[in-house]
């Protein structure tokens, strides 16, 4: 059982695996491409991608963590904190591109994909579903609670905060005694 070990194997050992994984980032720093096995290619990415926000940060440690990784080498640090970061300060996430081949491998027919940098700028996405809002003559729409007509409700609050007694108006006995009759 595998229990909690993330990662492809890819038929290596793992030292052969860790000097496998560190000469595929200095490929890819160097030239911003890899053309590779699919699965090497996603194995890659998520490092590639923690690599790039790593350089987004000029710090002391960033630099010393880059530089264990990559195996000290100053050059491709040096481009990573000073070319690749800068150019995707602005960018959340998603800095790579995972293309596949459709074509495979000609010796053991391998599936190839190629893993590059986005080059394109952040676009902003467009509202899932657009919002139609229909406009209601001014006839038809509800009066607000500043424009609403005071009610007797109202009158008596007012009155009891002023000190005054409320008076209630009866107006409609005498619409009713007129229906009786």
């Amino acid at each position: 059982m595998r229990h909690r070990k993330h990662g492809r194997r890819l038929g290596r050992k793992p030292a052969h695996r860790a000097a496998l994984r560190r000469n595929m980032l200095r490929d890819f720093l160097r030239h911003e491409t890899l053309v590779t096995t699919l699965a090497k290619a996603k194995e890659m990415q998520p490092r590639v991608e923690k690599l790039i926000s790593l350089g987004r940060t000029r710090s002391l440690a960033a630099i010393r963590r880059a530089l264990g990784i990559l195996g000290h080498d100053r050059e491709l640090v040096t481009k990573l904190f000073e070319d690749i970061g800068p150019r995707f300060a602005d960018r959340p996430g998603g800095y790579t591109r995972l293309l596949k081949f459709s074509k495979p491998r000609l010796g053991d027919a391998a599936p190839r994909a190629r893993l590059e940098l986005v080059t394109e700028e952040l676009a902003e996405r467009p509202a899932s579903k657009p919002v139609v809002v229909e406009e209601v003559p001014e006839q038809d729409q509800a009066p607000t609670a500043d424009e609403q007509a005071p009610t007797e409700q109202d009158a008596d609050t007012r009155a009891e905060l002023e000190g005054e007694p409320a008076v209630a108006e009866d107006t409609d006995s005498g619409a009713d005694a007129e229906k009786n009759d």
